[in-house]
């Protein structure tokens, strides 16, 4: 099809030179031979306007669907970048979820560590019988006798409740909660023979308060015994 629209372009062009030298070597037969050449050349430009016409025709739906191909790429161009912020998203979110369950195991572990720490104290020497468990003592702050200490996990923790372990991260305070409780199963009551070993403990409330980032806070609490009989 293209080569024979470019022989019948090649055609009219021999046409029009053949007219135009026939115009100067014949002047009396112009008239003539320009009526039977126009024929040819008049055909000639129909098939080249046809052939135009064919093409405008062939071009035209291209230009719409090129247009619409547009459309559609920028519609996918847009949800693949939504797909991307939604990712991020998802990963800052989880970084962050990792992180707090961290910062929240650090805060349990400063509150065992202070924990740890009151009962070691309690268990030393005469340390359970301190004056502060018997009359409330501001310079001993964190020893409160029985009934004396206000509700722990509600209270603001400071140097001026409760005493600071190894860093500010750990905090606790005991309180005393009962006096010469006798030893399950070691009463003249039960077996009928008294028994001449120390059966009698003092029960102590300890509570701690565990620190990490992010304001992460953990409180732990325990029971603790020990043994107070009377030196014999």
């Amino acid at each position: 099809m293209q080569s024979e629209d470019i022989t019948n372009d090649l055609a009219g062009v021999f046409c029009r030179v053949s007219q135009m030298a026939s115009s100067f070597i014949r002047k009396q037969k112009t008239e003539d031979r320009s009526a039977v050449a126009a024929v040819p050349c008049h055909l000639y430009d129909r098939a080249a306007l046809r052939r135009t016409t064919h093409q405008s025709s062939v071009l035209g739906p291209q230009s719409s669907e090129r247009g619409s191909t547009l459309i559609v790429s920028l519609i996918i161009l847009i949800l693949v970048m939504l797909l991307g912020v939604t990712a991020m998203t998802t990963s800052d979110t989880q970084y962050k979820l990792a992180g707090n369950l961290q910062f929240e195991n650090a805060a349990m572990n400063n509150t065992e560590t202070a924990i740890s720490t009151a009962e070691n104290w309690l268990a030393t020497g005469t340390n359970f019988s301190n004056a502060g468990f018997t009359t409330y003592d501001p310079a001993i702050p964190h020893l409160y006798p029985i009934g004396a200490a206000g509700d722990p996990l509600t209270m603001t923790w400071s140097d001026g409740n409760s005493i600071q372990v190894a860093n500010t991260n750990q905090r606790y305070i005991i309180e005393l909660m009962s006096v010469g409780n006798i030893l399950g199963g070691s009463s003249v009551l039960i077996g009928g023979v008294p028994v001449s070993i120390c059966n009698k403990v003092n029960t102590y409330r300890i509570t701690a308060r565990g620190v990490s980032a992010r304001g992460a806070t953990k409180f732990v609490q325990s029971y603790y015994s020990v043994l107070n009989c009377p030196p014999t």
